[in-house]
This record gives structure tokens, sequence and C-alpha cells, in this order.
């Protein structure tokens, strides 16, 4: 074999050799790209969330190597995060009614032609202030405490309705409904019991104007 043949084989090898160590390398090069086609680390179980698919992408499993797909987890609100009041149903109150015997109302102290039974707490202060939570039982309760009742003129009754102290005080002498001398005492003597019947139940003053109670000297 001559010279020129033995190096003609020589550099033939040589190239076939380098030509597989580049098919190796780009073999290599295409895995590690499957491993690291995604930016960011990994978690313990080899996935990760998928920001524009909203899945979980998990590259290895313990069960198959083949790549999975995973809703991403959903985070539901707390049962104690929402809710609150609903509606106002004077039903839900089953007050019986109440019948006094004198014919003199409690916020005017005047003799009246027709007495009704008033709440100083109406109910639907009690249900915005607290009551909404309560059962059937202490709804019935507080509808038919008499520590709440009082005998009022049936007319001053109505005009009052369910407004909260300081608007039933404006109302009593705006000369645009039914008038009555709200006296100091008679006012005070009403915000006491007012404020004691939902301390007694532990009602919230929150919507209610605490000047009025403080210029009477109840503090809370």
């Amino acid at each position: 074999m001559t010279i020129r043949i033995l190096i003609g084989k020589f550099f033939m090898f040589n190239n076939y050799g380098l030509a597989m160590k580049g098919a190796v390398l780009l073999v290599i090069l295409s895995i590690s790209g499957l491993s690291y086609g995604h930016g960011g680390g990994l978690a313990a179980d080899g996935c990760h969330n998928e920001k524009s698919t909203g899945t979980r992408h998990c590259h290895k499993s313990k069960s198959s190597s083949t790549p999975t797909y995973s809703p991403a987890p959903v985070t539901k609100p707390s049962s104690s995060s929402g809710g609150g009041c609903g509606s106002y149903d004077r039903e839900e109150w089953g007050y019986k009614g109440f019948k006094f015997s004198t014919d003199i109302g409690f916020y005017s102290g005047q003799s009246c032609s027709s007495i009704d039974s008033d709440h100083l707490v109406s109910l639907k202060d009690a249900h915005e202030s607290g009551g909404c939570y309560w059962g059937g039982s202490q709804k019935v309760q507080f509808a038919n405490d008499v520590d709440n009742l009082v005998p009022s003129c049936a007319r001053i009754n109505r005009s009052k309705g369910a407004s909260l102290p300081h608007r039933f005080i404006r109302l009593a002498g705006d000369g645009k409904g039914v008038d009555f001398q709200f006296t100091g005492s008679r006012k005070c003597a009403y915000l006491s019991r007012y404020a004691a019947v939902k301390k007694k139940y532990q009602l919230s003053f929150r919507a209610n104007n605490l000047f009025a109670f403080s210029s009477c000297g109840i503090s809370f």
C-alpha cells in the first residue's frame, strides 16, 4: 500500500469520527432544550405553572416519563369572608302584640285617643344591627321583650316607623309631620332605654349618632 493511499484513509477515518461526534452533540443539545425550554425553575415534583394557559406543566412523573398537564390549583374563598345580612322580613320576628292599660304616650307624655305598643329599638333596626344573625327563637324573644316596648300615641308611632333616635327626635319638631314637644327629660329617658336594650342584646351602635346619647350623659 502506498503512502498516498494510507494518508487518504487516515483523513477519511478522522472525518467520519468528527461526523459521529457532531451527531452525538446535536442529540445532547436537543435533550437539554427539552429540559430547559421554560424559563424559571421547577418545583420538587418537576412541574411549574404555565401562566399563558393557566395550567400546571409537568416534565417528569413518577408513574410516566411523558410530560403531563393538570389544572392549576384554584383558591376558593373562605366561608367566613363573604355573606352578610339578608333582607329584613318582619314575619321572621314573630311579634305577638302587647296591650298597655294606659292612654299616656311614652314619647309625648300626652293622652292619646289611640295607643299602640311600640318597639324602642325597632325590629328593622335590630336586624341591621346584628339581629339578622340570630336564630328564630332569639328573634321572637327580642320582638316580645317588654323592656323594648312602650305605649305610644298611634299617630306618633306610625310617623316614627323604624327611624333611628336622632332622626325620630328631628322629625318630632320639624313641622312636616306629627309634631309634639319632645322635652329634654323625655328625650333622655327614651335614649337611655333604647341604649339599654341594645346593650342587653349586644347590638351594634354603628349606625347611631352617638352625640345625641352623650348629650344625655349616656356613654358606651
